[in-house]
């Protein structure tokens, strides 16, 4: 999940410098996951359009009084220490260098929960792929955007023989931000058969519009444009995650 995540929101590169400059600004830029460790939140300095790491670079996430440092890895600062994050939870992160620091406040959504769904095992007439086959609806929360993907899982599938347009139509029809608590999914929206997971995630509504931006537009938006991160660049934003598994054959 957070390896999905940081593909789509936080592929950035990270450029090489020998030399720190008085003049860098502090980056800090990652998602808070209700029930979840803290982990792969990005840390480091802003360098003439650049972003770079630096070991000097400390990364802190404090609650109610509370705070914990998070450590240093290759996907990204994380701490197993912390508390799980909670669910409607408010938390600040900080990044601190060189006795400046930046920071960001961050409400994690509360829990999306299922509603109702139809049956999650179906079967796929490729010659109807605009059958509806599956249906869910869940909690709506005040303020909050989502983003959905759809992930065949295991080995243990086959292309769908849909006609010419083909399947795998998931993506084109649920780009985000997605505004509804509720989704209809047809008998092309799937490409393979066999076991998928359908992933909905709930994002603040002030945040969506980093949240949602193109891979291509990731490292502009960081460092040049809109962000939520006070004493320096990027973004965080929380989130609450409800997975459905589905299972399609043929």
């Amino acid at each position: 999940m957070k390896i999905l995540l940081s593909a789509i929101f936080l592929s950035l590169l990270f450029a090489s410098c020998a030399k720190e400059e008085q003049s860098s600004s502090l980056f800090i830029s990652g998602i808070l996951i209700c029930g979840e460790h803290p982990q792969g939140v990005q840390a480091g300095l802003v360098e003439n359009g650049s972003i770079r790491q630096s070991a000097g670079v400390r990364v802190f996430i404090s609650s109610q009084g509370q705070e914990w440092e998070l450590l240093g890895s290759e996907s990204g600062y994380k701490s197993a220490e912390a508390p799980i994050l909670l669910c409607g939870g408010y938390y600040v992160m900080r990044a601190k260098y060189n006795g400046g620091e930046a920071f960001a406040e961050v409400q994690v959504p509360d829990t999306i929960s299922l509603i109702n769904s139809s049956p999650t095992e179906f079967t796929v007439n490729p010659s109807q792929p605009s059958n509806i086959i599956f249906s869910m609806l869940w909690t709506h929360q005040t303020g909050v955007s989502y983003f959905l993907t759809l992930d065949t899982l295991g080995s243990d599938h086959s292309l769908i023989p849909f006609p010419a347009n083909g399947g795998g139509q998931f993506e084109n029809n649920y780009k985000g931000p997605y505004e509804n608590a509720g989704l209809v999914l047809l008998a092309n929206d799937f490409k393979y058969d066999g076991l998928h997971r359908l992933r909905i995630w709930s994002v603040e509504g002030e945040t969506r519009s980093l949240y949602f931006s193109p891979l291509s537009d990731s490292k502009r938006q960081v460092v040049e444009g809109d962000s939520n991160v006070s004493g320096g660049k990027g973004w965080m934003a929380g989130s609450s995650v409800l997975d459905v598994f589905l299972n399609v054959s043929l």
